[in-house]
């Protein structure tokens, strides 16, 4: 695909972008913030690193490539805006090169990138052919050009649910809801015909979101006994954030509003439990657990989530799984037998 040229600010935005991913960090353009359904902003940027088995950082990161940035403002907004959804550090990127702009930051804990710093963002811009990048505006535009699909707009739907799913529900009902979009975007792969580079492309940036989500929840059981992660894993994907105990809890809230209100369906109360039991026993969530369980498997999610993030984006026509590295392979795999897929026509 042709890069095209992109305007002043999201251009700044896939420098900095490609910056942190070229320093070994997982990024994302254009995060949706949201409260109730109400569209607050969104973030520019923000970053997830993993610098050892027990820690994790996530990173808010404002970009500002303005003649005149308000770079105090933007300091004040992005801290706020990090406070507010539980974020561990906060980056302004602005044109602003005096010293007291730094100086403030540091003061209140935001680090600052000023205007001495921004020439050095050209190495990463998206337009030099060895960066190889869609950037965010060609990735939506490769999504939704086809407007007669009626699957277009709800795909992209799905990739713009996932971003908003890194900020406000890294846990098990995160990791579920990527899990979704992976096995949708397979079966469309599965059928051939739904536009296969697409549904690649998507498939793997859903696949990294998994990986991310799913390695935030790992650090607080990776050194826990093997029964215990065991559980986890099983409890996770079966019951999401929730828990056993707390599906529990709202089945049972859900029984006795029914025989309060409607003491004729008490029956109905039945049938649900017994649906939601055999639903969890048909999904194979032992095939997640047992894979995901694996220590080799577990020490790699972040790497892997950098991998796939850069399929999802490389200015190459992908056509099929099949051209991902093996261990992403292995994973699809393991994603199909869960979704009763054939791995044959997804490999």
């Amino acid at each position: 695909m042709t890069v095209k040229t992109l305007s002043k600010g999201p251009n700044c935005e896939e420098k900095v972008r490609v910056y942190f991913l070229r320093l070994g960090m997982f990024a994302v353009r254009s995060v949706p913030c949201r409260y109730n359904g109400i569209d607050i902003s969104d973030i520019d940027v923000w970053l997830y690193s993993r610098p050892s088995p027990l820690s994790r950082h996530r990173i808010n990161v404002d970009i500002k490539n303005k003649k005149t940035p308000q770079a105090i403002e933007r300091i004040f907004w992005t801290l706020g805006l990090s406070k507010s959804f539980g974020l561990d550090e906060c980056i302004v990127v602005t044109t602003d090169r005096r010293d007291d702009v730094s100086t403030f930051g540091a003061s209140v804990g935001v680090s600052v990138l000023d205007g001495n710093f921004l020439p050095r963002l050209d190495a990463y811009d998206p337009s030099r052919p060895e960066i190889n990048r869609l950037s965010e505006e060609e990735f939506r535009l490769l999504v939704i050009r086809d407007r007669d699909l009626e699957s277009a707009e709800g795909w992209y739907a799905d990739y713009a649910d996932g971003k908003e799913k890194l900020l406000t529900a890294l846990d098990f009902s995160g990791v579920n809801t990527h899990l979704s979009h992976c096995v949708a975007r397979c079966q469309n792969i599965a059928l051939r015909s739904q536009r296969s580079e697409i549904a690649c492309r998507l498939l793997a940036i859903h696949l990294s979101h998994f990986l991310i989500t799913l390695d935030f929840c790992m650090k607080d059981i990776v050194f826990k006994p093997e029964s215990e992660r065991m559980k986890a894993l099983d409890h996770g994907f079966m019951y999401g954030s929730f828990g056993q105990s707390g599906i529990d809890r709202l089945l049972t809230r859900t029984d006795a509003l029914i025989r309060k209100y409607s003491p004729d369906n008490v029956a109905v109360s039945a049938r649900i439990r017994d649906g939601l039991a055999t639903d969890f026993r048909n999904r194979n969530y032992a095939l997640l657990r047992d894979y995901f369980l694996r220590s080799e498997v577990a020490r790699d999610l972040f790497d892997l989530a950098v991998t796939c993030e850069a399929i999802a984006f490389e200015n190459t026509a992908i056509m099929s799984p099949s051209e991902f590295p093996a261990p992403i392979k292995a994973m699809i795999g393991v994603l199909a037998d869960h979704a009763g897929l054939d791995r044959g026509k997804l490999l």
